[in-house]
């Protein structure tokens, strides 16, 4: 059995001292492993983990999505005590992150942690740009190759020093092999659902889902790319999509028109369980 728990996300379910913030957060729970995809901001981590009788000292692998502020902040909460854990994410995650959409006028949005310090913490830091296998049927995406050709990256993105567009190379999902089918957990999607969904598909053989959850970054699609993404995803099936964070307000109201009941808001406490 796999419990998955959001702990982090912008808005919240009816519960007492439950917390949204602009962020994300999985605590993915097996008999073996306490995985945490994503950390959120930070402000909300702790509290809502205890609200929810969740225990974060058991977490033993944390997985990053991508280096942006909303998805790595709650690292702080690993830092004292030092403790050995397993941190994952692609190497880029760590560089300089920047956004804006002025020249100059640069905002930085990166992790606020250097190796260094995430090391003297206890983390045992592992950077594959691959698909890696953390625990028995739960593996990351690796890199999500660019295939369609319309979905980019923002153009307000940057990262490095000096400050140059980001293609994110760092954007990944967790994918669990379930008895009920391939869940993945996506943080931004940065590099577009359905090239995440086609490259997925490459690494399971299946094109079909048995759930999609988290961040579309769709929040400023116009219509024309909400039509292509609903178009893209009749390549694929999926019985449940929950969305969030990101995604925005018309693009789940388009996906909920395209796909009905089966599409669904994520929310703090929101909880699920799936057989292995």
């Amino acid at each position: 059995m796999i419990t998955l728990t959001l702990l982090a996300e912008n808005s919240t379910t009816l519960g007492v001292a439950l917390t949204g913030e602009h962020g994300l957060s999985f605590l993915v729970e097996s008999p073996e492993n306490h995985i945490l995809f994503d950390t959120g901001q930070g402000m909300v981590l702790a509290s809502n983990a205890r609200a929810l009788h969740k225990d974060l000292s058991l977490v033993d692998t944390l997985v990053l999505s991508h280096g942006h502020y909303d998805h790595v902040g709650g690292l702080s909460f690993f830092l004292d005590p030092p403790k050995a854990r397993t941190l994952i994410a692609h190497p880029k995650a760590f560089e300089p992150k920047w956004a804006g959409r002025q020249p100059g006028n640069l905002i930085p949005i990166g992790c606020p942690f250097d190796r260094k310090t995430l090391e003297k913490a206890g983390f045992q830091i592992q950077t594959p740009e691959t698909s890696l296998q953390i625990a028995p049927g739960i593996r990351t995406t690796g890199e999500v190759p660019m295939k369609t050709g319309w979905e980019k990256v923002e153009s307000y993105f940057f990262a490095g020093e000096p400050a140059q567009g980001d293609t994110m190379a760092d954007d990944m999902g967790l994918i669990l092999d379930t008895a009920q089918g391939v869940v993945l957990l996506l943080g931004c999607t940065h590099r577009g659902l359905i090239n995440t969904l086609s490259h997925v598909a490459s690494l399971t053989g299946s094109t079909h889902f048995h759930a999609i959850m988290g961040g579309l970054h769709l929040g400023e699609a116009d219509e024309k790319r909400l039509d292509q993404v609903v178009d893209g995803l009749g390549s694929f099936s999926f019985d449940h999509m929950a969305v969030g964070h990101c995604t925005g307000l018309n693009a789940y109201c388009r996906l909920r028109q395209a796909f009905g009941p089966k599409v669904s808001a994520l929310a703090v406490g929101r909880s699920w369980n799936f057989e292995t």
